[in-house]
């Protein structure tokens, strides 16, 4: 099954090759609740291989804390950068909010992809479900139809939410669709970015 995990690696490992392949230097960072992997940015040839061969490893389900890693991250980058989140962002919005300003204040560009599974935007369960939690969160047994209208709407005005303290940073955001193919989600952000900024 291609996982919203998949989805994001992919995306990481494409653009990764990109940047390389234009002599831009690329580093690498994963985290949960703190950042647990770190690699500096370099344009060496052998980057690319290093990279990907990190997003091979599938981390634990633990939670997060974005807000924090942006912190430790803006800290970390020592020359202007482009950096890349990659994400569901599901998390607390205050604390994205300023690790994120954080990272502005040090003059850096943002891209923000929020990367859900299909069955996150759409909820379409019938029967009574199980919904195993992640990051640390319990199980939970219940009849999903009874919760479908009130998710989607804590859903709608969550993204809406990150997408709009992402506009007021002048940060480009897009939300993801691990269901869909990502050649041509991928290729028409990138696409629509590169007109922006002529």
């Amino acid at each position: 099954t291609w996982t919203k995990f998949d989805h994001a690696t992919a995306i990481a490992a494409v653009l990764s090759y990109k940047a390389i392949q234009q002599q831009d230097s690329v580093g690498l960072a994963v985290f949960d609740r703190d950042l647990r992997k770190y690699l500096k940015p370099s344009n060496a040839p052998a980057q690319w291989k290093t990279i990907t061969q990190e997003l091979t490893l599938i981390p634990k389900n633990a939670k997060t804390n974005t807000g924090h890693v942006l912190d430790q991250l803006a800290e970390k980058l020592t020359h202007r950068s482009l950096v890349v989140v990659l994400s569901d962002f599901f998390d607390n919005l205050e604390g994205i909010q300023q690790g994120l300003r954080h990272l502005r204040y040090k003059k850096h560009e943002i891209m923000v992809f929020q990367i859900l599974d299909p069955q996150e935007i759409t909820f379409p369960f019938e029967d009574v479900t199980m919904f195993k939690g992640m990051e640390e969160l319990g199980d939970l047994l219940t009849e999903p139809r009874s919760l479908r209208d009130g998710y989607l709407e804590q859903l709608k005005e969550f993204t809406e939410g990150l997408q709009k303290l992402c506009r007021g940073m002048n940060i480009d955001f897009v939300r993801m669709n691990s269901g869909e193919p990502l050649d041509v989600s991928l290729s028409s952000f990138l696409a629509n970015r590169a007109a922006s900024m002529k």
